[in-house]
C-alpha cells in the first residue's frame, strides 16, 4: 500500500491542509469549551458538598453536562462544516468563560456558599451545554432528515 492511498488519494500537501481545518474548525472550539468548564468546575470542586456522602453524584452531574456541552460544540461545527446554520458553538464558548470567570473572580469562595447556590453556580456554568446539546441535536437530526430525502430523490445512475 503506497502513501498516496493510505490519505485517500490526496497528496501530503491537500491531507495537511483538511487536518489543519478540521483541526481549526471542529477541534479548536469544542477544546475551548472543554477547558472552560475544566476551569469553572475546578473552582466549584473545592466546596465541601463534593466531599459529603453522595458529593460524588453531584460532581458526576456536573461532568457528564459539560460532556454534553462539549458534544454540542462537536456537533454545531460539523454541521458548520456541512454548510447549516448552527450557533451553538458561537454561543456556548464564549459563554463558558465568560461563566468560568465569573466563578473565579465574581462568586465567593466554594467554602463560603451554601449548597443551594453551589447547585445555582453549577446550573449556571453547565446549563447552557446541556440546552445548547438539545438544540444542537434538534438541528442534526433535520439536517441528517434533509439530507435523507435528497438522496432518495436524486435520480440514481
Amino acid at each position: 500500500m503506497d502513501d498516496a492511498s493510505r490519505r485517500g488519494g490526496l497528496t501530503i500537501r491537500e491531507y495537511e491542509r483538511h487536518v489543519w481545518d478540521m483541526a481549526k474548525h471542529q477541534i479548536h472550539p469544542t477544546f475551548l469549551f472543554v477547558a472552560a468548564q475544566v476551569v469553572g468546575a475546578t473552582r466549584l470542586l473545592e466546596h465541601p458538598a463534593f466531599d459529603a456522602p453522595g458529593g460524588w453524584a453531584l460532581e458526576l452531574a456536573l461532568f457528564v453536562a459539560g460532556f454534553l456541552g462539549a458534544w454540542a460544540c462537536f456537533y454545531s461545527t460539523l454541521l458548520r462544516v456541512a454548510g447549516f446554520k448552527s450557533v451553538a458553538v458561537t454561543v456556548l464558548v464564549p459563554l463558558a468563560w465568560a461563566t468560568a470567570g465569573a466563578l473565579w473572580f465574581a462568586v465567593p469562595a466554594p467554602a463560603e456558599l451554601s449548597r443551594g447556590t453551589l447547585l445555582v453556580a453549577a446550573a449556571a456554568l453547565v446549563q447552557p451545554g446541556v440546552v445548547g446539546w438539545a438544540m444542537t441535536l434538534i438541528r442534526w437530526r433535520a439536517a441528517r432528515r434533509r439530507a435523507a430525502s435528497l438522496l432518495t430523490e436524486a435520480p440514481r445512475p
